[in-house]
């Protein structure tokens, strides 16, 4: 949506005003039912209300945690470090990011 000067209004919404028509409501409670019974999807609402037990949020909370070891970061870390960083600049750096880089890296004498 944009307004009288034609600039983009940030948290507009299209349909605002606006509403399906009857037959395009039916397909898409019909696509739905049919996601439904062929298992492909849950119902929008099914988790709404739904609890977990401390067991299972202790279960979720340990796979997160367990999801990379300290030697799979350690890895990543060097294999993303200066020319094999996909944001690496080489010779064509700024005069701003190469006096940050010297004041962060380099030993002050």
């Amino acid at each position: 949506m944009r307004d009288e000067k034609g600039r983009f209004v940030k948290g507009s919404n299209n349909w605002t005003g606006k509403s399906h028509t009857e037959e395009s409501k039916t397909k898409m409670s019909n696509t739905r039912k049919k996601l439904y019974s062929e298992g492909k999807t849950k119902p929008t609402r099914f988790w709404k209300d739904k609890k977990f037990s401390i067991e299972h949020k202790n279960k979720i909370s340990k796979n997160h945690r367990d999801y990379q070891t300290e030697e799979t970061k350690e890895k990543l870390s060097i294999s993303h470090k200066e020319d094999k960083n996909g944001m690496w600049k080489g010779a064509d750096v700024k005069y701003g990011a190469l006096h940050d880089w010297v004041r962060r890296c380099k030993n002050k004498t």
